[in-house]
């Protein structure tokens, strides 16, 4: 199962009731892809960041991890620059 980051759930959950279980899973990963993929927002970068393209286009494992920690880096920079502008 997927656990989206608690930023992302209340933007998302108002589509869960149009979506079945199975298709809400892949939702969610398109939905995470989306927000992993570098350059153009297109469903095929959503889907190979999250690993559901076959063969050569897939991200490899080192990838996807390199993208998302780069993703909590820049969230965690803001979150302090926010906390200093706060005090």
């Amino acid at each position: 199962m997927l656990i989206l980051p608690k930023t992302i759930i209340p933007l998302v959950l108002p589509f869960r009731p149009v979506f079945s279980k199975s298709t809400w899973l892949k939702a969610q990963v398109l939905v995470v892809g989306a927000i992993l993929s570098l350059g153009e927002r297109t469903v095929t970068a959503a889907l190979r960041m999250g690993g559901l393209t076959p063969g050569k286009q897939a991200a490899s494992a080192a990838q996807q991890e390199r993208l998302a920690s780069i993703t909590r880096k820049k969230q965690i920079d803001k979150l302090r620059a926010e906390k200093k502008q706060d005090a």
